[in-house]
């Protein structure tokens, strides 16, 4: 890692310049709830990261495979928030 970092060294110095890096950012913590597997589903399609949404609920769910969701086999999402 060290050597891919010091590698892109002129890269990282640029980016910087263009994409500067928020030091102060507002943040809330929220209470811990039980998640919504079909809104999770739906905002892993959404914004195309299925993928991660489906080993998150897997975790979540005790299942290490990634085969299903919180809530048991993959279905169909939602339409969107209410």
């Amino acid at each position: 890692l060290r050597a891919a970092l010091e590698g892109a060294a002129e890269y990282l110095a640029a980016m910087r310049a263009v994409v500067p890096v928020r030091r102060e950012l507002a943040c809330e913590v929220s209470v811990p709830g039980t998640p919504d597997p079909e809104r999770l589903r739906w905002l892993g399609e959404r914004h195309a990261i299925e993928s991660p949404v489906t080993r998150m609920l897997a975790a979540l769910r005790g299942n290490a495979a990634g085969d299903e969701g919180a809530d048991g086999p993959e279905r169909s999402a939602p339409a969107g928030p209410g």
